[in-house]
């Protein structure tokens, strides 16, 4: 039998970037980084340069 975990209803969560910072995506069955990133600069988002 298996079994798989989906996303559910999770809670909404802010996420304020306003600092630099890291971030991967991660296999949860063998560990692998599968995505790995950095964000710079947070000052200005694409939404508010219009």
């Amino acid at each position: 039998m298996r079994s798989s975990r989906g996303l559910g209803n999770p809670a909404t969560r802010e996420f304020k970037a306003d600092r630099p910072f890291v971030f991967f995506l991660r296999d949860l069955r063998t560990g692998s980084i599968l995505f790995l990133g950095r964000l710079t600069d947070p000052g200005t988002s694409p939404r508010e340069e219009k």
